[in-house]
């Protein structure tokens, strides 16, 4: 969409099936079993771009509970259009209704407020994964960030790293991503 205040409803069934044991495992959720035990991974695609891009708001609004993220930006500064990810998590139930409301406020210059999701995606939430200490988007950054530095050597007639140097450096930033050291990169806005 890019009329702000539109909102897209999204419901799920964030129920988790375990077999012969759904009924303790139900039990255990609703008296506050384990911590984590009664989430669920949902991730939502969307098209990040660098112009005419908006900011939207994603939260459970009926059904389930989730810690909101209140403004998502799909403008970046990379000259190109790529998919990125959103993480909830929600908790069990049977309908769980997810809004993504498109916000007034926009950091594209044209004052644009377009934004696109793409996909859902959901799974179990074990509380031992890796995505508990990522956010998904500071990984696609980092990614991006390495890759745009090769192209940048490349450009700027340096010597040009060998294949086998820039997947060591990929290797880098994925073990500094699941350490929690990196950082997101900063991002140049507009002018």
């Amino acid at each position: 969409s890019a009329t702000p205040g539109s909102v897209l409803k999204i419901v799920v069934n964030s129920m988790r099936s375990k077999g012969p044991d759904d009924a303790a495992a139900a039990a255990a959720a609703a008296k506050g079993g384990e911590e984590g035990a009664d989430r669920m991974n949902v991730m939502l695609a969307y098209l990040k771009s660098y112009e005419g891009m908006g900011m939207a708001k994603f939260e459970c609004t009926s059904g389930c509970s989730c810690e909101p993220k209140p403004a998502v930006d799909a403008l970046h500064s990379l000259k190109q259009s790529t998919i990125y990810l959103v993480r909830l998590l929600v908790s069990q139930a049977q309908r769980c209704e997810i809004s993504v409301t498109l916000l007034h406020n926009t950091s594209s210059s044209s004052g644009q407020h377009k934004f696109k999701v793409s996909g859902i995606m959901m799974n179990e939430y074990t509380g031992s994964d890796i995505t508990e200490k990522l956010h998904e988007e500071q990984w696609l950054s980092q990614l991006q960030a390495t890759a745009h530095g090769g192209a940048e050597r490349a450009a700027g007639n340096k010597s040009s790293s060998s294949s086998s140097s820039m997947e060591a450096s990929k290797d880098e930033a994925k073990q500094d991503i699941a350490s929690g050291s990196a950082q997101e990169p900063a991002m140049d806005k507009p002018s």
